[in-house]
């Protein structure tokens, strides 16, 4: 990174995880001294789930919504698990779905098991879903088990959709040297103008609804959920959290007035890093001459990219929802691997005609808004 110009902080603490190998062989799972399993043999799974189904994330991660957890045990061991959240929509339907501030779910699958045998716990897995209410889940397969997961979920009644991610493993060309040469410049101009600094879990969500209240917009999930995930995943040993945030280097230390430009909030677990939380000032009350640099969430995500590589993880762009994100993702960034995770959709009875009746409404917004001229997105059917 010297030679490009820009200096990258991973910081001082020692990550645990960063001794691991990311793509090693699993050791053995956890054994079950009864049919059921225990306290303890649930914490010892925890290092083989990702970091959004391990139980310290989704206990904080469901707020108020009772949270589920379906398991599969073959010969004493736990094969197969799948956790899920129930809640009421504005109409009263029940859905199942992931935790707020969880863009990717389960289920997750033991590595040790046959293609058939892992078949067989998907099929059981998904029988032990309640069949009343309906489903809206995303989950990112392993690529080796994505045929049969795809397979095991539309015979159980789900449509099955894509979702773009973008990965960069460890031992990828580094980031700076994928830029062309504009983005390269702009970047380390950011970084000359920058500092980054790590922020804590109070400090990063008082910016990032402060930035909403700028725009005059709420957020889709509960702001207090995702400070207690971010604290607690900071506490944690090995820390599993970490927010990068863009100051600019004039400030003086200490000046609360003066704005950040950005910041970025990441979480990982053994094998993936993801870039979980994003945002940045649009502008600054106190500082009225205050522009902010539209290269900072860049440099950030830059920082976050080799951070990850310092611990061997897979950097994971967690989900692309908009053109924009693409963009950057795939033409900016240069993100060398593209992947795939699955949108899980089931519905049942009146609901179903709930949704085709909403789908219609959405189409006829769009339709009219296409036809008189006004934006397409600026209104919901919601």
């Amino acid at each position: 990174m010297d030679s490009i110009g820009i200096e990258i902080n991973t910081g001082s603490r020692e990550f645990d995880v960063a001794k691991k190998q990311p793509f090693a062989k699993p050791r053995a799972l956890p054994r079950l001294k009864r049919s059921k399993p225990d306290a303890a043999v649930t914490a010892q799974l925890e290092s083989f789930l990702p970091v959004f189904e391990q139980t310290w994330w989704q206990t904080i991660a469901r707020g108020q919504k009772p949270l589920r957890i379906e398991q599969v045990t073959r010969r004493g061991m736990i094969v197969g698990r799948l956790s899920y959240v129930t809640s009421k929509n504005k109409v009263g339907f029940v859905i199942g779905t992931h935790p707020f501030w969880t863009h990717a779910c389960g289920p997750w699958i033991s590595d040790a098991l046959s293609d058939s045998e892992k078949s067989e716990v998907l099929e059981e897995l998904l029988s032990k879903l309640p069949k009343h209410i309906s489903f809206n889940l995303i989950c990112h397969p392993r690529k080796n088990d994505a045929a049969l997961l795809r397979k095991a979920f539309e015979k159980a009644g789900f449509t099955v959709a894509i979702q773009n991610t973008y990965t960069q493993a460890p031992d990828d060309t580094h980031v700076m040297r994928r830029l062309n040469i504009e983005q390269r410049k702009n970047i380390i101009r950011a970084a000359k103008k920058l500092r980054v600094i790590d922020l804590g879990a109070v400090e990063f969500m008082r910016f990032y609804s402060g930035n909403l209240e700028d725009i005059a917009m709420e957020c889709y999930a509960p702001l207090e959920v995702a400070r207690d995930l971010i604290a607690e995943g900071m506490r944690r040993k090995p820390q599993q959290v970490r927010v990068f945030a863009a100051l600019r280097r004039e400030a003086l230390p200490g000046d609360e007035t003066y704005p950040l430009d950005a910041a970025i909030a990441c979480a990982w677990d053994r094998e993936r890093y993801y870039y979980v939380m994003s945002t940045r000032k649009r502008r600054s009350i106190e500082h009225p001459e205050w522009k902010p640099n539209a290269d900072a969430v860049k440099l950030l995500i830059v920082h976050a990219m080799e951070h990850a590589r310092s611990m061997g993880l897979v950097f994971d762009a967690d989900g692309v929802t908009e053109l924009g994100t693409e963009t950057l993702y795939r033409d900016i960034l240069k993100m060398p691997e593209l992947e795939h995770r699955y949108l899980l959709k089931r519905e049942f009875g009146l609901y179903t005609l709930y949704m085709a009746f909403k789908s219609r409404i959405a189409t006829l917004i769009a339709q009219i808004c296409g036809r008189s001229g006004v934006p397409r997105g600026e209104y919901s059917a919601e």
